[in-house]
């Protein structure tokens, strides 16, 4: 059997160095507790998640390409996390692979940076990490050998929030900056004992400094870029020889004393300090004693040579004002053209959380740097930009925003003559934990809800180049966590969140028309798309997705007329025509659905919803520690109205399946139980002909969830106790008065943790035995075959790398099929991973 993860969804760890573009035009940046790479050039361009890599236990801040001296490829990175560690990754055989942890700290890491020690050796590092324990760790790594912790330096009550590693202009001196919550710019540089000894202080900031990032220059010297959270950045030019301004300040010295002496008190207090009244940069130095200037290490001896005293000059070259809020981050362009900037000038791009992003540069007549791009939404909620990077040639550009989504834009040539920046396509997904998911009858499209408080809806995009899976639209942005999720027809879903209410959307012919563009689907036909909404909208003040009609856009032409207190908008959407996936800014105004109805009736939060394969009805459930509270509802999808109660259960139903004939209505819950009720659809009626009990029920825990197979002769059952159970319809000479009914425990299945998700798949492969898959609470998912008689057999197995590394909240498979050889299954977790699979069971 051969399973192959198709489509990775996930979205960025909302902090400032969470992600990272190299020189290998590879992206990595961190989702949950895993490092996502991503290439934007695979599948013809249009971009795919290549690998994921999981070996922290707790959220991961900070991930970095480790950048070589001569910019080749990179082969490693670094990552740090909330588990107090930093973990090397290092390429091997193709595959990025940890080849050492870093332990020692005893708060968070909030940021690391390394760079190799050698121009040819690959194997060795010196590595900086600093943390919320006022603390920065240098390391000395070997590939081969155990790490070494060099150096520890106390900050005091300080930390920091980005440490910096490179070398000193024209020498080979590690030197290492950090900026943090002292609104300061410390400079280290490392002596010939081996130890970073405080060189220099960069003061001007009001507030944190939040990024840094240095830039050598081919003139010989270096600059330094800050970024801080009292809007500004600020930019220090580090050489080894003096401006040429300090240099004719040097030749009028003594003149200018003799000017100054000149001056009464009174002269300077106002201001007079200078007889031309030239005001000038002041320009500052530091000295480096004890240092080493040349350092080859061997694999016996390591030769050290000791050079003279060097003084290095530092001059504010600029501070840049042009954001409105916090700026998170300072990135150098990565390749500047000495034609287009002049030489030694680079641009530097900027990211805040005013939502924007600007690319600045120094003006080549006056020298003054200006802004020379502003990037970023209009709109919507989607909060500020947290970080940014550059394309290794420097025509894209990433960002990462407060919600997780990634933005990217690359620059594209118009005439000939000018170009502009071009909102591109990016992987995306849920920043929170994915409760559950939902395919459409006919298998065309994937829901997913989460904790982040929106739907989401994954499809295929079918481009030139190829076939890939996108985020096509977000019905649903709420303002509760969701919890459950469920599709009644090709353009309907019902979904549940923290409330009581349940409520029912509908699709809008705007998605229709985008879905046939990018998907190649025409999911309804003509006559049918008239009755849907244009678009749908969340009214300034209100709180649900309102539908947008033609007319509606039509009478919105003319709010210009309107008194000015009556001219905020009605609605925010916008008829859009896409070819391609939508960027953040239309997801999330313009590919909202219509909600049609809110169903009232259940008491607390819910928590378990499904809907018949006929579309036809809806049974919903709520959190419970009561029978009362415990019933599930029924609704009628024509008139949404409530058909009925069925009470059984004592506490929390955790999931309701209905068989795929819509016979059945199974439900399971955290009372250990199982319970069978039949359908009459001429009523319709319910009547519950079988349940477990304790004596039957075999868990011995909560039963997590619950899955019918195709033809509806068995459905399993998965539990907290590490136990899935199969169970079928007893045999008709075989007759029980116990309250199994018509039902038998056919076979046991014992996993190796929590079982908390369980799913058949939509059909028997050739051998004629079943799939199933069983999702459990460490992130793994199995695949096993099995029929009656038989004993398990396992198919495949699924780990953190393929699969989810936190707890797996649903397991799906496709109502869509490729025969009986094929299957895709899509899966969803606590670590914002939504995953869809190829199965072949033919291989």
């Amino acid at each position: 059997m051969d399973v192959k993860a198709i489509y990775t969804s996930c979205a960025c760890n909302r902090n400032p160095q969470a992600l990272d573009w190299g020189y290998n035009n590879i992206i990595c940046y961190a989702a949950c507790n895993a490092i996502v790479l991503y290439d934007p050039q695979a599948n013809g361009g249009t971009g795919a998640v290549t690998s994921t890599h999981v070996n922290h236990k707790q959220k991961i801040n900070c991930v970095r390409w480790i950048r070589k001296r001569n910019n080749d490829p990179e082969t490693a990175f670094l990552s740090s996390s909330d588990d107090k560690t930093v973990t090397l990754w290092c390429k091997k055989n193709s595959e990025f692979a940890p080849v050492a942890v870093l332990g020692g700290h005893t708060g968070t890491v909030a940021t690391t940076d390394a760079f190799h020690l050698s121009d040819t050796d690959e194997s060795s590092f010196l590595v900086a990490s600093g943390s919320s324990d006022a603390t920065i760790r240098l390391w000395d790594i070997c590939i081969g050998s155990d790490p070494t912790c060099s150096q520890v330096i106390e900050l005091k009550r300080n930390s920091a929030l980005d440490v910096r590693l490179t070398l000193l202009p024209g020498t080979n001196i590690p030197m290492m900056a950090w900026g943090g919550t002292d609104a300061l710019v410390h400079c280290y540089y490392r002596n010939s004992e081996g130890l970073f000894v405080e060189c220099h202080t960069l003061h001007g900031h009001d507030d944190w400094v939040r990024g840094l990032d240095f830039k050598t220059c081919d003139d010989g010297s270096m600059y330094l870029a800050s970024c801080s959270q009292d809007n500004l950045l600020r930019v220090w030019r580090i050489s080894q020889r003096k401006s040429q301004e300090e240099d004719e300040d040097d030749e009028v010295d003594e003149s200018s004393d003799e000017d100054v002496e000149g001056l009464s008190d009174e002269d300077v207090e106002e201001g007079g300090v200078l007889p031309d009244d030239e005001i000038r940069v002041q320009e500052t130095s530091f000295t480096l004693e004890d240092i080493v200037v040349y350092s080859h290490q061997t694999r016996y001896i390591q030769v050290l040579c000791c050079g003279p005293r060097l003084t290095f000059y530092v001059t504010l070259e600029t501070i840049l004002s042009g954001h409105e809020d916090w700026a998170f981050s300072a990135r150098w362009h990565p390749k500047p053209s000495k034609d287009e900037w002049g030489k030694g000038c680079h641009n530097l791009l900027s990211a805040s959380m005013d939502a924007s992003l600007i690319v600045w540069e120094p003006d080549q007549a006056s020298g003054l740097w200006i802004e020379k791009v502003r990037l970023g939404g209009v709109g919507g909620n989607a909060m500020g930009f947290y970080g940014a990077a550059y394309s290794p040639d420097g025509t894209s550009i990433l960002a990462h925003g407060f919600q997780g989504a990634l933005h990217l834009w690359r620059l594209c040539e118009k005439d000939g003559s000018s170009s502009a920046w071009e909102p591109a396509v990016t992987p995306g997904g849920h920043f929170d934990s994915v409760v559950d998911l939902s395919w459409d009858p006919h298998g065309e499209y994937l829901l997913s809800c989460s904790k982040d408080k929106t739907t989401r809806l994954h499809a295929p995009w079918v481009a030139p180049a190829g076939m890939s899976w996108k985020e096509i639209a977000r019905p649903q942005v709420h303002g509760y966590d969701m919890s459950c999720i469920t599709s009644i027809g090709q353009l309907r879903f019902v979904s549940g969140a923290d409330e009581k209410v349940l409520r029912a959307f509908e699709g809008t012919r705007n998605f229709v028309d985008n879905f046939k563009r990018i998907s190649h689907v025409n999911i309804l036909h003509h006559s049918d798309v008239k009755e849907l909404a244009e678009g749908a909208s969340v009214p300034s003040l209100g709180l649900s997705n309102k539908a947008v009609y033609e007319t509606d856009l039509q009478d919105g032409a003319g709010d210009e007329q309107k008194h000015p207190k009556d001219q905020y908008p009605e609605f925010y959407f916008t008829p859009v025509a896409l070819t391609e996936p939508p960027a953040e800014e239309d997801l999330i105004q313009n590919t909202l659905w219509s909600e049609v109805r809110k169903l009232y009736g259940h008491g607390y939060e819910l928590f378990a919803v499904a809907g018949s394969h006929n579309g036809k009805l809806v049974a919903s459930a709520c959190k419970a520690s009561t029978q009362q509270h415990a019933a599930i509802i029924l609704w009628d999808t024509e008139t949404w109205k409530e058909l009925g109660r069925l009470a059984f259960h004592n506490l929390t139903i955790t999931q309701i399946a209905f068989s795929p004939d819509d016979r059945y209505l199974l439900s399971v819950s955290r009372d250990r139980s199982w319970c069978m009720h039949e359908i009459d659809p001429t009523g319709p009626t319910f009547r519950k002909v079988a349940h477990a009990d304790k004596n039957t029920a075999i868990h011995q825990r909560i039963i997590w969830s619950c899955s019918w197979s195709h033809d509806c002769n068995y459905f399993a059952t998965a539990s907290r106790d590490k136990k899935v159970v199969v169970w079928g319809k007893r045999p008709e000479s075989h007759t029980s008065d116990d309250c199994l009914g018509p039902f038998e425990n056919k076979a046991q299945l014992n996993v190796e943790d929590s079982a908390t998700a369980v799913a058949f798949a939509p059909g028997l492969p050739a051998d004629k035995r079943y799939l199933m898959a069983v999702g459990l609470e460490n992130g793994t998912v199995l695949l096993y075959r099995w029929s009656e008689g038989h004993d398990w057999t396992p198919s495949s197995r699924l780990t953190s790398t393929t699969a989810h590394h936190l707890t797996v909240r649903r397991l799906e498979f496709s109502p869509r099929t490729n025969g009986v050889s094929t299957f895709w299954m899509a899966s969803c977790g606590d670590d914002h991973f939504v995953r869809v699979y190829e199965i072949s069971t033919t291989s």
